[in-house]
């Protein structure tokens, strides 16, 4: 499993990649040990999984492309993330208040995630 990660920076700059240990890598780029992001407060604001480090790799090259040639599409990509994070943990709220079983229906799988179209 890989995730592929959009992380924003100080002064509204994007910046996209991939690894196998998010955690861990989120911690490399919060320590300054990352020179792209070195600095530049990094915060995760987007991220997928997917299967293989092949997938990752076409999905941190796609999202590269995208920051650099329609930041707007970013934006909206990033926004549709986070609004779908905050209706999954609201509803996860509301059910842990009104039921004893753990998640019961609270999570739903992404509406949107990163499937680029390509001919293999």
């Amino acid at each position: 499993m890989f995730f592929i990660c959009i992380l924003k920076l100080d002064g509204g700059n994007f910046y996209a990649g991939h690894t196998r240990e998010l955690r861990e890598r989120m911690s490399e780029h919060r320590d300054g040990k990352t020179v792209g992001t070195a600095d530049r407060n990094p915060r995760l604001v987007y991220f997928d999984r997917v299967y293989t480090r092949e997938e990752a790799a076409d999905g941190e090259a796609y999202f590269k492309e995208l920051i650099d040639k329609n930041e707007r599409e970013v934006r909206r990509i990033v926004r549709e993330f986070q609004d779908l994070i905050r209706e999954v943990y609201r509803e996860d709220t509301e059910t842990t208040q009104t039921s004893d079983s753990v998640n019961a229906g609270g999570y739903r799988p992404p509406r949107y995630g990163y499937r680029r179209q390509t001919a293999r």
